[in-house]
């Protein structure tokens, strides 16, 4: 109880202190905001309006993104309505209006309203009981239970949902009056286009704006930015929604001319060495492999553990603990906890395997929840658990073998060779270089033997799939060449005035690329591919990486 209400209270002081950053960096926000506003517009609209623009997401790069987007597409020729989220601050309405947005309401009900779904709330979670109770729920519109269940894990801070949080119910009454909401808001407003800063749900309830959209066969695009790049998804249906992250399918990879699969290939080779020796500008990169790692070999790994050097070693790599588990709508699972649980108590009966538990690396950045706080003595002779600032690489050196649920780590061991276990659906669960588990029966079952060994793999099989393991990293972290240094900065990498000061000479700075990303994002949207950043490299044939 008291560490949940030490969250509430931090994150009214955060908020405190957001507002008066707004204060402090408004003049760098107004020019950044400006700069964006007088960008080339391309031209008539290209979708059909009105347009239903989700604001909650108050980012520098957020705008950044919008603008680019705005202009390719003629939205400032539209109507154009503000969805401001529950956590919006004074200075939105300054942006609001620099960028030409003049209608504005509220995504979240008022006070009364959302007390009024109180007692619907509290029936749903006396039914739930627990937490595979609300994971299995049934919610109204038949929106996934995993929308609410993941945007709890994310306000709680929480590896697992706790029915008696605080604030749970009155997140549950909010979440239902958002669900309802968003339905009446569609139909009444009858968009014909929409611009999502998220799809699942949080701390605000994005999940059930984006199933209203869907529902309502109102596409949306989600502006992302990855990898110092612009990322966007034209989301038409719920397979394009969890379909977001996907770099390239495996027969698209089988169709490339055999010179530019080599070439592209080598471009994620270079990538992948570029990130793990610590140069990589990105985020994620930084955090995995950066300079201030240890690094341990086989030898100290199996000497720490007391194991014999001579049998296997699994990685086994855990996930952020509340950060959207069912991103790519996986269900085997109903969060981290249920999946490390699960599988390291079938690792402990498994004969002649050891396993080496890494925490991800971005939980000392969130600095909540650890792998020990998860784990609480689940433990075996054969499994060993590494403090937090090991490299990514000496792990990857000294394991025959990985499992992983989705992350990035996947891709980078298989191009090393190393073969690859996942659980559930992810990104790259469909391509040759991972094992992909038929259920969640099978899945424990192969972490309890020498799946790595079965079947067997030949060497042009194997020289297959490190080439297709790569082609899908430089589809990643690859750009066109033509780019040069138009990048966008990374949303949690450099401090948002930062990046509100460098905007206005990134635009001029890099203005005929500038430009080819605007006329390229405006070929896209009826391109029928749902990926622009895939759809964009397979326009260019030199390519360079983050």
């Amino acid at each position: 109880m008291i560490p949940a209400i030490k969250r509430l209270v931090f994150s009214k002081l955060g908020r405190a202190q957001a507002m008066l950053r707004d204060l402090r960096h408004l003049p760098a926000r107004r020019a950044a905001e400006l700069a964006i506003a007088a960008l080339p517009d391309q031209g008539p609209p290209v979708v059909r309006g009105p347009v239903l623009m989700d604001v909650a997401y108050q980012h520098p790069n957020f705008w950044l993104r919008h603008g680019l987007l705005s202009a390719a597409l003629g939205l400032g020729h539209m109507r154009r309505v503000a969805l401001y989220g529950r956590f919006s601050r004074p200075a939105l309405s300054g942006t609001l209006d620099r960028l030409g947005i003049r209608e504005r309401l509220p995504a979240v009900a008022a006070s009364a309203q959302v007390d009024s779904f109180r007692p619907q709330a509290r029936k749903l979670l006396a039914e739930a009981g627990d937490a595979d109770g609300l994971f299995r729920a049934k919610l109204p519109f038949d929106i996934p239970a995993f929308d609410l269940y993941d945007g709890l894990l994310r306000t709680q801070r929480n590896a697992v949902v706790d029915l008696g949080h605080p604030d749970c119910e009155r997140y549950v009454a909010a979440w239902m009056a958002a669900a309802h909401d968003s339905d009446a808001l569609v139909r009444n407003l009858r968009p014909g286009f929409a611009v999502l800063s998220h799809a699942q749900s949080g701390n605000d309830f994005y999940g059930a704006l984006a199933h209203a959209l869907l529902r309502h066969g109102v596409p949306f695009v989600l502006p992302n930015g990855f990898f110092e790049n612009l990322h966007f998804v034209h989301v038409r249906n719920e397979s394009d929604m969890y379909g977001f992250f996907d770099a390239i399918e495996p027969d698209d990879i089988s169709a490339l001319p055999p010179e530019r699969a080599s070439r592209l290939a080598d471009l994620g080779q270079r990538a992948l060495h570029h990130r793990m020796t610590g140069r990589s500008t990105e985020f994620a990169g930084n955090l995995a492999f950066g300079s201030d790692k240890q690094t341990w070999s086989r030898e100290r790994i199996c000497s720490t553990f007391g194991w014999d050097p001579a049998r296997p070693i699994v990685a086994f790599l855990a996930s952020t603990w509340f950060d959207f588990p069912h991103l790519f709508g996986n269900l085997r699972f109903r969060d981290f906890v249920d999946w490390v649980s699960a599988t390291l108590t079938r690792a402990a009966g498994a004969d002649g395997i050891n396993f080496v538990v890494r925490g991800h690396p971005a939980d000392r950045w969130y600095n909540d929840l650890f792998i020990g706080d998860v784990l609480k003595g689940l433990t075996a002779p054969n499994i060993g658990v590494l403090p937090y600032g090991i490299d990514g690489e000496g792990i990857m050196r000294a394991s025959d073998g990985l499992i992983t649920y989705y992350g990035s780590a996947g891709i980078e061991y298989a191009i090393k060779g190393k073969p690859v276990l996942v659980p559930d659906v992810g990104w790259y669960h469909r391509h040759s270089f991972v094992r992909f588990a038929g259920s969640r029966a099978d899945y424990l079952d192969l972490v309890g033997r020498r799946w790595w060994m079965e079947p067997g793999k030949t060497e042009a099989e194997r020289n297959d799939s490190m080439r297709a393991a790569s082609i899908v990293q430089a589809m990643r972290l690859g750009y066109p060449a033509w780019q040069a240094a138009w990048r966008i900065d990374d949303d949690n990498a450099v401090a948002r005035e930062e990046i509100y000061a460098r905007i206005p000479d990134k635009l001029a700075g890099n203005r005929p690329a500038v430009v080819r990303e605007l006329e390229t994002l405006r070929r896209w949207i009826g391109s029928g591919d749902h990926l622009y950043h895939r759809f964009k490299m397979a326009e260019c044939d030199e390519f360079l990486h983050i």
